[in-house]
């Protein structure tokens, strides 16, 4: 975590153009509900604005595809539905 978290990307997040869908889980040390995640998710918005965001109940963070993988693979179903 600590190589990770000296690293600063957010000048690339302008680059991304294409349909984004941002998984988190609820809980946990990586999920939503931890401290500072909720900030860098609504910065990673703010900066993605045609992203969007899906929380996946009953999940710890980022690793929400194999805790509650009906619930992670309903929301891509969503999202891939909105798509053009």
């Amino acid at each position: 975590m600590e190589i990770v978290s000296s690293n600063d990307l957010s000048r690339d997040l302008a680059k991304i153009k294409v349909p984004t869908l941002l998984l988190m889980g609820e809980s946990g040390n990586l999920g939503y509900a931890a401290s500072g995640n909720h900030a860098l998710a609504d910065e990673f918005l703010r900066r993605v604005p045609h992203a969007q965001l899906k929380l996946i109940p009953r999940a710890s963070g980022t690793y929400c595809m194999l805790e509650a993988p009906e619930a992670t693979t309903k929301a891509v179903i969503e999202f891939a539905a909105t798509l053009r």
